[in-house]
């Protein structure tokens, strides 16, 4: 039988970025670019990723994913319009992959293609991410600092996008410090990010997984555009009502326990059966690639040395 805990999350909120109007942000020059240009590049990208291109507008961005024909997640994407291009965020070392799947499926249609060096994105998170995105775009227009910036709902937060010449990373974050905007390190937006329940693409999900099992059917995915790759067996998946493994974020009653690390095990009941892995932990959260039933947000787990409380994997607003 397992336990459920409705207890509310611990922690506090000062200098995160649910704070009212407080805004991080965090460079990644390491994530590639991809550039489609063509008066059929919405339309045509719209048929082939999860995710609603044709509501990507100047100030509006659109975070989906690329499947296989299986449904398999082959990149995760952050897409934003400059005015006559989308840009395209693609994790690191599958720039080159990606282009090669997306022109695979370019046909009749007036659109072109292009792997885009020397780029750098930033992703912003908080409730004023969007508007920040927006000034710091106008402000840096005549350098030239952004490409196009786009808001982005990774969280319940709020977040946008900017993208723009690597040489131009100087010029944006002097302009996101005037703002009031904290630029974060990858340790501490680490943390957050786990706490937040915002999966990383290559560490708590991968190529072997579909949208439901890494958690992002109902972020990544539009239910009401249309056709894409893949569509078929993520909409078959979902229809079924049941998954047998997701992600989902773990609290950990010992926030200081050493032994809780990728891919240590997750047990549940009396005596302990395996249900799961962790994928990520930072301080006293985790997330966990976990099966059913002990995917019951309330049900208490074991993980290393310590006990822990499944969670929804998104924090909502309200926590």
């Amino acid at each position: 039988m397992m336990t459920v805990d409705r207890g509310k999350e611990q922690g506090t909120r000062s200098g995160r970025p649910e704070a009212a109007g407080f805004t991080v942000a965090l460079r990644r020059p390491e994530w590639g670019t991809l550039r489609v240009t063509g008066p059929d590049r919405a339309t045509w990208l719209n048929g082939i990723v999860t995710c609603d291109v044709s509501a990507a507008t100047q100030d509006q961005g659109a975070w989906g994913l690329l499947l296989s024909k299986q449904g398999k997640i082959e990149a995760e994407l952050q897409i934003v319009e400059s005015g006559d291009a989308l840009f395209i965020a693609v994790p690191p070392g599958k720039a080159d992959e990606v282009a090669a799947t997306l022109d695979r499926y370019l046909v009749m249609e007036d659109a072109e293609i292009e792997v885009v060096p020397g780029c750098a994105w930033w992703e912003l998170h908080g409730a004023g991410a969007a508007t920040t995105a927006h000034e710091v775009k106008e402000e840096t227009s005549s350098d030239g600092a952004v490409f196009a910036a786009g808001a982005m709902s990774w969280t319940a937060l709020g977040g946008a996008a900017l993208v723009g010449p690597a040489e131009g990373l100087a010029t944006i974050e002097a302009a996101l410090e005037r703002a009031g905007v904290r630029v974060l390190e990858p340790a501490a937006w680490e943390a957050e990010r786990i706490r937040l329940g915002l999966p990383r693409y290559g560490v708590d999900y991968g190529g072997q997984d579909n949208p439901h099992a890494a958690g992002l059917e109902r972020r990544t995915v539009s239910w009401s555009k249309g056709c894409y790759l893949g569509q078929e067996v993520v909409c078959m998946q979902d229809m079924r009502g049941k998954v047998k493994r997701t992600l989902m974020r773990l609290e950990l009653d010992d926030p200081e326990v050493a032994d809780v690390e990728a891919d240590a095990e997750v047990t549940e009941g009396s005596p302990g059966q395996a249900c799961g892995r962790v994928t990520s932990r930072a301080g006293g959260f985790a997330l966990a690639s976990l099966k059913a039933p002990a995917t019951e947000p309330g049900t208490r787990v074991g993980v290393g040395s310590t006990m822990a409380t499944v969670r929804a994997l998104e924090l909502s607003e309200s926590q």
